[in-house]
């Protein structure tokens, strides 16, 4: 493949997966415990080796998750949890143990206590069950209903957070890691759940910035192959 054509090639892409990445930030801008998501490429010389000419995709283009903080909005609702620090809820799925900053909890018809996919959340490694919706967390996790600990929640901590994958809907994985349990310095919080971090205005620059990029990256790729067609049609003359 011509180098002109494969470099072009490698940022059109590039730009394609950074545009998709800012359009999820902006679809979950109201997702519940939703981590932003930051584009984040290998260094170019890397990218260029690394794109072969039958790839369709981009493979060094990827995201992160940024772990700061949403704000955190008071709702009132006892099964509405929120993580005040930097801790995960533990959720098992049928595909393995999941984990999410999403605490818009309720109780299925089991009496056990699920996230918003359905899924058991985790405590004390198992399920929790609750007898009734009159109950109380405290700020370590332990949930308590008449007066009697029932569990004590499963707050995982990640020492890199990187390690997480994005799955959609709030909930990450982390193959092949093993978290430690949160020694209770993330408070837990009762009647609150933690909104999305993502900033619209941030999102929509970073948008507009790919989107003006991709189009100079295309006007330059048909000038050249305007240009080639320049030179063939001039050669077929001799």
């Amino acid at each position: 493949m011509d180098a002109t054509f494969a470099m072009s090639r490698l940022g059109l892409l590039s730009d394609l997966r950074r545009i998709d990445i800012y359009s999820q930030n902006l679809a979950n801008l109201d997702t519940v415990g939703y981590r932003r998501q930051v584009p984040v490429t290998v260094p170019f010389d890397t990218r260029l080796t690394a794109l072969s000419e039958a790839s369709s995709t981009n493979p060094a283009t990827s995201s992160l998750s940024d772990n700061s903080l949403g704000p955190l909005r008071h709702t009132g609702n006892p099964l509405d949890l929120a993580l005040a620090g930097s801790g995960y809820f533990v959720v098992e799925t049928p595909g393995g143990v999941q984990y999410t900053r999403r605490g818009d909890f309720t109780i299925d018809a089991q009496g056990r206590l699920v996230s918003g996919h359905g899924f058991p959340v985790m405590g004390d490694g198992a399920e929790i069950r609750l007898p009734n919706s009159n109950f109380t967390v405290e700020s370590d996790g332990s949930l308590v209903s008449d007066g009697t600990k029932i569990a004590k929640l499963d707050i995982a901590r990640f020492d890199d957070p990187s390690i997480l994958t994005y799955i959609g809907g709030g909930m990450f994985e982390a193959p092949g890691a093993t978290p430690s349990r949160d020694p209770g310095v993330t408070p837990v919080k009762q009647g609150f759940l933690e909104d999305s971090n993502v900033s619209p205005a941030q999102e929509m620059v970073g948008l507009m910035e790919t989107t003006r990029h991709l189009q100079m990256e295309r006007n330059m790729l048909m000038a050249y192959d305007g240009l080639l067609n320049s030179a063939i049609n001039t050669l077929a003359v001799f």
